[in-house]
């Protein structure tokens, strides 16, 4: 089964992305999350912004504190300051900087590429740093296209960039796709050969809604997320630790 992480999820999920960009501090349980830690690279390149790559690694650190003096979390990753298009920036940060956070915690590195480096040698160099525990296939960045005020999701893209990533690791442990769609056959033709995956797509209804519909309220956005879990749940794991009636209701199926 694949682990499906979110930001902005129920706090009853387990698995969450808390970024280095947002605000958002309201989980509270000790010793019971899975959180990957984003670097917030995609607001600063909204902003038009990078960061200081001394300064950034100072606030993921601060920001990493924080979450385990406050949570306790079972298990926590980061991902490496990375840039969109810039493997070579991604990689500078993976192999002279990794080890100024990755000594203490678990890292990922996003396998970015452009048209002067392709993404098997990106992730072929990923694999030589130590420090770097799972490679990140950044499947939203580069498979979505804007048409009008819509964004279009590629899921063949995002699934022959996932493979790609695949035939070069051959372990799927160590693969997480960085804003994988939702289509169900997809995610079911990639159970193995990810680990995890996570997306904030679920705001949007699975039924019932028009089709650019999105979540306005926090009842709505626990509506949604439950549906898409139930939706979803012959391929990922739905950990018995959430609330009974909920795992009951999911578990009767898509």
């Amino acid at each position: 089964m694949i682990l499906f992480y979110s930001s902005n999820a129920p706090e009853w999920w387990p698995y969450q992305v808390v970024s280095l960009s947002s605000s958002r501090r309201s989980l509270k349980r000790r010793n019971y999350y899975y959180i990957i830690v984003d670097n917030g690279m995609f607001t600063f390149l909204q902003q038009g912004y990078r960061p200081k790559i001394d300064t950034w690694i100072n606030n993921l650190r601060r920001l990493v504190y924080d979450l385990e003096r406050r949570l306790k979390p079972i298990e926590l990753y980061i991902i490496l300051p990375d840039w969109f298009k810039d493997p070579e920036f991604t990689l500078m940060v993976a192999e002279s900087y990794s080890n100024k956070l990755c000594k203490d915690y678990k890292c990922m590195a996003v396998s970015h590429y452009n048209y002067h480096l392709d993404m098997n040698k990106v992730i072929h160099r990923l694999l030589e740093v130590d420090y770097i525990s799972k490679i990140a296939v950044p499947c939203k960045l580069y498979c979505s296209r804007r048409i009008s005020s819509r964004r279009i999701i590629r899921y063949e893209c995002q699934k022959a960039l996932v493979e790609i990533a695949y035939s070069v690791i051959g372990k799927k442990e160590k693969i997480h796709a960085l804003g994988l769609g939702l289509k169900r056959d997809m995610i079911a033709s990639l159970k193995e050969k990810i680990d995890s995956f996570d997306t904030t797509s679920w705001t949007r209804p699975i039924k019932s809604k028009p089709v650019r519909y999105s979540a306005k309220t926090t009842s709505e956005r626990e509506e949604y997320f439950i549906e898409t879990l139930k939706h979803l749940s012959d391929h990922i794991l739905i950990p018995s630790s959430i609330p009974s009636d909920i795992f009951a209701y999911i578990l009767q199926g898509g």
